[in-house]
């Protein structure tokens, strides 16, 4: 018995060396991999680090080779962001790193655009190796030459105040001051002087991948509850207050201090001098600051000025009278018509559709640059020819006095005016393009923008359109506040508006009746039509440039910096 287990000791300690030497190996392996996982986690690391790197030194460079670049002309701006100057840049984009086994690069830079005038994003990749772990970084850098205001669909450099179903669809907003949010549309029932209110639903802002909400602080988001504004994140989140694509990643905070503003009288004395010479700036901003515009039109100087309309005869009985004042009706129009030079028109300008249907210059955007037409006085764009024809305006233009507009428009142009503007029962449609889309007005105002329809109860639109016969084509800005109403009326922008002062929506959805003592509301759902739009339209860039307010220094704007997989 004893002799039988004289064996198992040696079995024994053999099995206790073969399990210790598998827990070994075990270890070994663990801390050869952890070592493995830890320098490789090194290398991600580094590899990441050093991509950013190499794009903080390109972005770099990109700036101090346009930020605060003082009057670089549009076509300037456009050789220097061709693709032969941008692989140039990427040349002289060198990284140096102290890391060994390690490289990083410019592996590409290209323009998003086809082409781009004075608005250019340019689109950096970055490389980075270490060892053999490669990191990939892309970051775009908006450079442009615009007012700041003309990045956005609406907004003010003070309060942007939203009541009832407001509707966005895409486009950027500012809030200079406070972002006051309520559900209830405000609203005044035909000539009555009481303000009306009606609950309709929170503003529904549809956001595309680049818009953004900015704000001055978080705080400055407010929502009306009983008359009193409360923060948002008190109680409700900022999707409930301005619809479902409105994330909080969506709201950025944007100082006022950076905000870059236009003074409309600069801008109309900028235009004016650009038009006459440089000689003559000091009497146009004296006379313009002055208002005296019998000064304004002596400062003119040597403009060319346009014949006056012709008066009518006493006598309509005298054949030869009336052949003459026909004559001088014709020749009072054709003056418009292909214009070549900057010209002045003294006195009150009338574009009735009957017997000044077009004003128009000569050649494209870039042969127009510099050429304007001055209007001593009011311009009124009133069509009042009973066919469906449409008054065409494809001319850029300097109003001193106000701006009205009402009936059928087609229009490629840029109107500054130092007065009010009036936009009544009108139908502004862009001129084409010539690749499928529509041009656009641009209409800076020092006064007031009144905007409204007489017909405001006609509720047989459909959904909106871009194309639809009642969308006005047309970015507005006003020195002033802004108060603009899709509650009785419909009010469906394809372009944007920007106010100075306070900007006030007012919206409600669906169709509206009247029982001659108040509207009568619908239901108040999302899935009704929105009877207030504002669909932003950036195309102006490219097709308005000679008439957009003149910035004197670009800016560079570097965008978030996104992983790319390898």
């Amino acid at each position: 018995m004893v002799r039988n287990e004289r064996g198992y000791a040696l079995i024994l300690v053999l099995f206790m060396i073969i399990i210790f030497m598998v827990l070994g190996t075990a270890v070994l392996s663990a801390s050869i991999g952890g070592a493995t996982r830890t320098e490789t986690r090194e290398d991600d690391i580094q590899s990441l680090h050093l991509a950013d790197k190499t794009l903080n030194e390109a972005v770099a460079y990109l700036v101090s080779q346009f930020d605060e670049r003082e009057d670089i002309s549009p076509d300037e701006l456009k050789l220097k962001m061709s693709q032969t100057a941008l692989n140039d840049m990427k040349s002289k984009m060198k990284t140096n790193t102290d890391l060994a086994n390690a490289s990083a690069e410019i592996t590409d830079i290209t323009l998003k655009q086809p082409t781009c005038v004075t608005n250019c994003t340019v689109v950096l990749t970055a490389e980075a190796t270490v060892n053999t772990t490669k990191r990939t970084l892309r970051q775009e850098v908006s450079i442009h030459s615009f007012p700041e205001f003309l990045k956005y669909a609406f907004g003010s450099e003070n309060n942007v105040i939203l009541n009832g179903g407001v509707q966005g669809m895409g486009g950027s907003v500012y809030a200079g001051k406070e972002l006051l949010i309520n559900n209830y549309a405000r609203y005044i029932y035909k000539s009555s002087p009481e303000v009306r209110s009606y609950r309709s639903i929170y503003p529904q802002l549809g956001l595309d991948e680049e818009d953004k909400i900015y704000v001055q602080s978080l705080d400055s988001i407010k929502y009306d509850i009983g008359g009193t504004y409360l923060k948002f994140m008190n109680n409700k989140g900022i999707d409930e207050l301005l619809g479902d694509e409105v994330t909080n990643d969506k709201i950025q905070l944007r100082n006022k201090k950076k905000f870059v503003s236009i003074n409309v009288d600069e801008t109309f004395l900028d235009k004016t001098t650009e038009a006459v010479g440089e000689d003559k700036r000091s009497a146009i901003k004296n006379a313009i600051e002055n208002r005296n515009f019998h000064s304004f039109e002596l400062a003119l100087g040597p403009i060319a000025t346009m014949l006056p309309p012709p008066v009518e005869p006493k006598d309509f009985s005298n054949i030869v009278d009336i052949e003459n004042y026909e004559l001088a009706k014709d020749a009072y129009a054709n003056q418009f018509i292909d214009m070549r030079d900057s010209t002045l028109h003294n006195g009150d300008l009338d574009v009735n559709g009957i017997d000044l249907k077009k004003i128009t210059y000569a050649g494209d955007e870039n042969t127009r640059q510099g050429k304007w037409l001055i209007v001593n006085g009011d311009l009124n764009i009133v069509n009042e020819n009973p066919d469906d024809s449409k008054i065409v305006i494809s001319a850029n233009m300097l109003v001193t006095g106000d701006v009205t507009i009402r009936g059928k428009v087609d229009v490629d142009a840029a109107i500054y005016t130092l007065g009010r503007t009036t936009i009544e029962d009108a139908t502004i449609r862009g001129l084409s393009n010539g690749s499928g889309g529509r041009k656009q007005l641009i209409m800076i105002s020092k006064g007031e923008i009144l905007i409204n329809r007489v017909d405001a109860l006609e509720n047989d639109r459909g959904n909106y359109s871009e194309d639809g016969k009642n969308t006005l084509d047309a970015f507005f800005y006003t020195d002033a506040s802004g108060e603009l109403y899709g509650v009785g009326s419909i009010f469906w922008l394809h372009g944007g508006f920007f106010a100075k002062g306070d900007l006030t929506i007012n919206a409600v959805r669906g169709d509206v009746g009247d029982d001659s003592s108040d509207f009568v509301f619908g239901l108040q759902d999302k899935s009704k039509v929105p009877r207030f739009v504002i669909d932003y339209y950036d195309q102006f860039y490219e097709y308005q440039y000679s008439g957009l307010p003149r910035v004197k220094q670009l800016s560079v704007e570097a965008g978030a910096r996104r992983l790319v997989p390898n």
